[in-house]
């Protein structure tokens, strides 16, 4: 059973890759279109549950034409319920005996000044919060007061090389477990990744497998190093045929694949730790009601997503899913 699933997920996240470039680009020059805003739609996360850390991913595509804002801030905030919390191949939701799944509710609140927009190209800073709520924290931990699990809060600065197609993120990361005690209570890493728009190279305006790749420091706890590397494409059924079908016009789709190589925070030697599947469907709300963009984004994003342990023996592998409610502004 555990082949054939692993095998079935890795097939048809490769074969939407395969088919992507000829589903959901557009073509056009070499024309590099600059978006401000936030990625990791990382969760990551994170946009999306956390799908594997919760700053911010690196904002190389663009979804909509920018509006003009009459004050150079963006602000987002949503609002996730999933079925288990996995960062980095690691479940901190399961414990023997759980049986039916108990829910984690997380929230995720970002801020960004973009000081472009201010007449001074310094790049975006900005700042993002991000909790987890589990709802049997106690049995988990024992001693804790509360079903808050964990609080992260992050600040990070991004710059965009348009001449190159790159976008260069780094930060660092508080990251806090409120119900821990001792030292273990806190720990902090500090960050960076760097972004491709690699659809220029081809011909397209969009990117078609949006590669990243990130490097993560623990200075404090664990005091080890996280390397990961990915790919993901994004298809809008809208410019698939589909532009005057109701609700499926409004949808996007986006398979993602993320490998993650520990460097001391798992064992004591870089090694690959898991393979990271993941499929995103995205409602637009506001497209679909026709709600002027001055007014913001609403989004609904459904998504499930399954990590192959390769360091078994550490890690298991992990199936997971949940939905995200978001508002952008």
């Amino acid at each position: 059973m555990y082949s054939i699933r692993r095998h079935l997920v890795g097939s048809c996240v490769f074969l939407c890759f395969l088919a992507g470039p000829g589903l959901a680009v557009e073509p056009g020059g070499d024309e590099f279109q600059r978006e401000g805003g936030w990625l990791f739609d990382r969760p990551g996360l994170l946009p999306y549950g956390k799908a594997d850390q919760p700053w911010p991913e690196v904002p190389i595509e663009k979804e909509k034409p920018e509006r003009v804002k009459s004050i150079p801030l963006s602000f987002k905030i949503n609002y996730t319920v999933a079925s288990d919390y996995v960062f980095r191949g690691i479940n901190f939701s399961e414990y023997p005996g759980e049986g039916r799944e108990k829910l984690n509710h997380q929230l995720g609140l970002n801020l960004e000044l973009d000081t472009c927009q201010m007449g001074w190209n310094l790049g975006t800073f900005g700042f993002s919060y991000w909790a987890d709520w589990y709802t049997d924290e106690k049995k988990v931990n024992p001693t804790s007061s509360s079903n808050l699990h964990e609080s992260d809060y992050i600040i990070y600065w991004n710059y965009q090389i348009p001449q190159l197609l790159l976008n260069l993120q780094t930060g660092w990361a508080a990251i806090t477990f409120p119900q821990m005690g001792t030292d273990t209570y806190y720990t902090n890493e500090w960050y960076i990744s760097l972004g491709l728009n690699d659809g220029p190279l081809f011909g397209f305006k969009e990117p078609l497998l949006t590669p990243y790749v990130a490097y993560f420091l623990d200075t404090d706890d664990h005091d080890g190093s996280w390397l990961e590397w990915g790919l993901s494409h994004k298809f809008p059924l809208g410019n698939m045929g589909l532009a005057d079908t109701p609700v499926l016009k409004d949808i996007t789709i986006k398979p993602s694949f993320v490998m993650g190589i520990d460097g001391g925070q798992l064992g004591k030697s870089w090694r690959v730790a898991h393979m990271k599947y993941g499929l995103d469907l995205t409602y637009d709300l506001s497209g679909a009601l026709k709600i002027p963009q001055e007014y913001g984004n609403i989004s609904i994003t459904g998504f499930v997503y399954f990590s192959d342990a390769i360091f078994d023996k550490v890690l298991n592998d992990e199936l997971w899913g949940g939905v995200t409610f978001c508002y952008a502004w």
